[in-house]
């Protein structure tokens, strides 16, 4: 299988050798290559689909550098490689601050050169597969609230505790609540506040019967008057098989003017639609871990290389016989330190990646620190952001699953890293409660969580960042699986600024 094949590459550099010998090389690996030899050209290739673009920072007619911008304008997919023979520490920082995916030296290793493009082309691909997704998710959301606000029934979408996170137009126009009334409450506070013990008990108790179920109540409306509603319930089940969601489907049935077909009808199209709505939302979830893992594999061959250089050194010293007798267990241990290394680096990242069945098992707190935070050591160094860990070895324990405990954890060290400044450090410790609850704390020194936003970051696609940098799916990914391990996720002030993120789990079993 030829690296390349399929992508499509943009060639901007007015050395004609050099360009030949790219060209020659990316089309034998299966890309279709365009050329330009002036800055001019290649903004005006730019307009047609392309995954990576190679720029020369200096061109006849203008700046391949202060050009990233527009090519990105052009192409907004497209990752552009900027490359040059005269580097510099300032260039670079200006190309990676202009939106450049990476800043390549001339002369070229030829292999290497193309491990970068194909890099990159994955990348682009992968930004174009989230945007499709996203739009297509959308589009289903779109597809939900219109079903909702036209469907002649009622409709509340209660959570697990059962207050209200959605309503349609035909429960404002059946009650006369206005849906800020009803929004976080649950609704037997508004709707029957004379049976309200009654109702909260049938809600609790119809969590743990199969669904869907049908029941009918008595509300009181704005205006005080008492109509009877036919309920249809039916549950969207959370990653530990338990419902997550509970839609309510209703029907005033005081007139009783034929209404039960309208009533199957909607719940019918209510259904189909959050089928639709559960396999767009797997696919950009899927999406997003594979993007994610790209972004730690990429980090993680950093980390590979530098103990794999220290043992290739050493080993060429002793089968060359250049080690003194006395010296070559020395040389032995570096060897066996590197190598070691190297299999926890790529352990840790199988341990994140590998899709498995879900299996619970008592964890050492501080290795799963250990392994979390040598997934994200790139993102902190690129930050320049330290980690300060108050949790030995074999000391607290956790129960849960590795993998899946792994991910919480990555997701909010790197918010964290996100989030504090540069030449800071978090700050990870562990906290415990009466309740046998285990407390992993992360602490940065950022800005903070605005008090207006502390309600809704854990909310599925809510994200402070600009447009393109999150889904906004990592605390809610986070909270649902420390959630299914019987915990909870609490977030809060750091003493001295900044914010403090804790990862209540239950504690492990003593072996």
């Amino acid at each position: 299988m030829r690296r390349l094949q399929g992508a499509r590459l943009l060639l901007i550099d007015d050395q004609i050798e050099l360009v030949e010998n790219l060209l020659e090389i990316f089309e034998d690996e299966g890309a279709t290559v365009r050329v330009a030899n002036t800055l001019a050209a290649g903004l005006d290739a730019a307009h047609e689909p392309i995954d990576a673009v190679l720029l020369d920072v200096q061109l006849p007619d203008g700046s391949g550098l202060s050009a990233v911008s527009s090519i990105k304008a052009l192409s907004p997919h497209a990752e552009v490689m900027l490359i040059t023979g005269f580097g510099s520490l300032d260039h670079a920082i200006k190309a990676i601050e202009s939106g450049a995916y990476s800043y390549l030296l001339k002369p070229f290793n030829l292999d290497v050169i193309v491990q970068s493009v194909e890099r990159a082309v994955r990348q682009a691909r992968s930004s174009r597969e989230r945007e499709e997704l996203s739009s297509s998710l959308k589009q289903e959301r779109d597809f939900i609230s219109a079903v909702l606000d036209t469907a002649g029934a009622v409709v509340m979408v209660l959570d697990r505790d059962g207050h209200t996170v959605r309503c349609n137009s035909a429960c404002h126009e059946t009650t006369g609540f206005d849906p800020r009334d009803v929004f976080g409450r649950r609704p037997w506070e508004v709707i029957a506040p004379d049976d309200e013990a009654h109702e909260a008990l049938a809600f609790a108790e119809s969590l743990e019967r199969s669904f869907p179920q049908r029941r009918e109540t008595v509300i009181t409306t704005r205006g005080g008057e008492r109509r009877i509603i036919n309920w249809s319930n039916t549950a969207l089940l959370g990653s530990d098989g338990r419902p997550e969601y509970v839609v309510w489907t209703g029907i005033d049935v005081s007139e009783r003017r034929g209404t039960e077909g309208r009533l199957r009808a909607a719940h019918e199209d209510l259904q189909a639609a959050h089928a639709r709505l559960r396999e767009e939302q797997a696919k950009l979830l899927h999406a997003e871990r594979l993007s994610s893992i790209g972004q730690l594999s990429a980090g993680v061959a950093h980390e590979i290389n530098n103990p794999l250089g220290g043992v290739m050194t050493c080993f060429s010293a002793l089968r060359a016989g250049r080690v003194r007798p006395e010296r070559r267990a020395e040389y032995e241990a570096v060897i066996t330190d590197g190598l070691e290394r190297i299999a926890a680096t790529v352990r840790g990242l199988l341990d994140y990646a590998r899709p498995r069945a879900a299996a619970r098992e008592t964890l050492d707190v501080a290795a799963l620190v250990e392994a979390s935070l040598r997934l994200i050591s790139p993102s902190m160094r690129e930050r320049r952001v330290e980690a300060r860990v108050d949790v030995a070895p074999d000391e607290v324990s956790v129960e849960g699953d590795r993998s899946q405990l792994m991910q919480a954890l990555v997701n909010v060290l790197l918010n964290a890293t996100h989030a504090a400044p540069v030449d800071s450090e978090l700050h990870i410790f562990t906290l415990d409660d009466e309740a046998e609850q285990v407390g992993i704390v992360v602490a940065d020194r950022g800005a903070g969580i605005p008090e207006e936003f502390r309600d809704r970051v854990c909310e599925p696609f809510f994200t402070t960042k600009p447009d393109g940098d999150g889904t906004g799916l990592g605390l809610s990914i986070t909270q649902g699986i420390i959630n299914a391990h019987g915990g909870r996720l609490e977030l809060g002030d750091n003493e001295g600024g900044g914010a403090r993120v804790i990862l209540w789990l239950p504690a492990g079993v003593p072996g």
